[in-house]
């Protein structure tokens, strides 16, 4: 009885230990909240926002994930985002690119365009754009001093653990402090995660996009394939119509079924469009489909009678998924104004860029870099990459924890001619040696190195290819910002 009596007692004051620690931490952190000085520039700014607790970080804790403290943040600063008109994206890949083709068009059509996205690849003004260029410094300042006033008042309240924001909550917010006072007519905003408890979620857009959907973010999201479907269709809402890009038949399913439930107005990409052709190179990618149900006067009958009227655009950004983002755009667009000119929407198109997405930098070897960091999104980056770049391919490649190593290590691997793998940046953990053991698992493998810096990495593969092969990176937002850096560096 005396040693399960100790037992209790040494059990009680680890559990106390716990508890205590973790009071200090919440304790610390909104004392932080106090002392840090409003911020004077930009990136003061986004250095104040960050040290909330980001789930983005890995420091996930249950009261991260919920609508209630956003929507009381919206209504404290006079819900900006009511102000203008919105168009909401949710999906696993492909948003920023659909975001981006949207933006551009809205910009050529005459409207002032804010466009929220995550993650970034080099610099967090890429989060929070005006007609394609970085919001104004003085506008970002501004609005986190009234963000400063505002959680130094919450973390002097005792409720202050469950109430103080997250750094994505804070972003969203500025994000729509901005563009409010940016006076912006249209925003372009994409989730971060999910969709159903995503921040942005306070929304009601004029349009929702659907994005390709895969297994991801299974730590919030569930590991069904189907549950994760109905988080991002969270953003359907009622009487508001929504277009949907080419889904896995179970994601399709769960989408139909919920935009029933809630009287949603949807387009089904591959249902819309017809005779959709894509030619790409190392230079850019030839899109043209036809859809009859939204024609336009300024259309013209196709050269090819066996194709008939219908839109084509001339993109500089590479590949296949990179033109069926464009048609779901063309199709969000389209849905909110339907009398918009094909001939502006191609424009726009052709001169949409977005960094780290399919980009070329023309060096010898050339070096490809691509936020795929999925299974579904690293194959296809393979096929497009096997059909357009000469042989060898070194690939460079980083992922965070919690992505599927063998899955993307199975799509890279045969064509690849060696592999180097990194660290995916430092804003999030990562192991390099657990995605080299799951290339090296898969049979036929090339050779694997791991090399932990990345810019020695791309050094070590420019080696492997030769002037005559190609360099593929690709993996995580933050390997790819920081190789891009280095490699544009190696251009000068």
């Amino acid at each position: 009885m005396a040693a399960n009596g100790e037992d209790r007692a040494a059990a009680s004051a680890v559990a106390g230990g716990k508890v205590k620690q973790e009071s200090d931490r919440k304790s610390q952190r909104e004392n932080s909240v106090i002392t840090h000085p409003p911020p004077a520039t930009g990136d003061e700014a986004f250095e104040y926002i960050l040290s909330f607790l980001n789930i983005e970080r890995g420091t996930y804790e249950p009261r991260a994930f919920r609508l209630d403290r956003m929507e009381r943040l919206v209504e404290q600063f006079g819900r900006p985002h009511q102000r203008r008109p919105s168009i909401h994206l949710a999906g696993s890949k492909g948003k920023g690119s659909t975001a981006a083709f949207i933006s551009r068009a809205l910009t050529a059509a005459g409207y002032r365009t804010g466009t929220y996205g995550s993650p970034h690849v080099e610099h967090f003004t890429e989060r929070i754009t005006i007609d394609g260029a970085p919001a104004p410094e003085e506008l970002i300042v501004e609005a986190t001093r009234s963000i400063h006033a505002y959680c130094n008042d919450v973390a002097k309240k005792p409720d202050a653990p469950e109430q103080l924001p997250t750094t994505f909550e804070l972003l969203t917010l500025l994000a729509f402090l901005v563009f409010d006072a940016a006076d912006c007519d249209w925003m372009v905003v994409e989730t971060g995660l999910g969709g159903r408890l995503d921040a942005t979620n306070v929304l009601t857009p004029r349009c929702s996009v659907i994005t390709p959907i895969e297994r991801e973010h299974t730590e919030y999201l569930g590991t069904d394939i189907r549950q994760i479907a109905w988080e991002k269709a969270g953003i359907f809402k009622t009487g508001v119509p929504a277009v949907v890009a080419p889904q896995h038949p179970e994601v399709t399913e769960v989408l139909e079924q919920t935009a029933a439930d809630r009287g949603v107005p949807v387009t089904f990409m591959e249902r819309a469009v017809h005779g959709l052709a894509v030619e790409e190179s190392t230079t850019g990618t030839e899109v043209y489909f036809r859809n009859p149900k939204l024609q336009d006067s300024s259309r013209r009958e196709d050269p090819d009678p066996q194709r008939g009227a219908g839109f084509r655009c001339s993109l500089r950004m590479l590949g296949q998924p990179q033109a069926e983002n464009a048609v779901l755009a063309y199709l969000a667009l389209r849905t909110v104004f339907p009398s918009l000119p094909d001939a502006t929407i191609a424009q726009a198109f052709g001169d949409t860029r977005l960094p780290g997405r399919m980009e070329v930098i023309p060096t010898l070897p050339p070096v490809v870099l691509d936020t795929a960091h999925t299974p579904q999104s690293a194959r296809r980056l393979a096929e497009t990459v096997c059909r357009s770049f000469p042989k060898p391919v070194a690939v460079v490649v980083g992922l965070v924890d919690g992505k599927d190593y063998a899955g993307v290590a199975e799509a890279l691997a045969p064509l690849a001619g060696s592999v180097v793998v990194t660290r995916a940046g430092t804003f999030k953990p990562s192991y390099p040696e657990r995605v080299a053991t799951a290339f090296r698992a898969v049979p036929g493998a090339p050779a694997v190195q791991e090399i932990p810096e990345p810019a020695d990495a791309l050094a070590r593969a420019r080696e492997q290819a030769g002037k005559t092969g190609t360099v593929l990176v690709c993996g995580s937002f933050y390997l790819v910002g920081e190789v891009r850096a280095a490699a544009y560096a190696a251009v000068e």
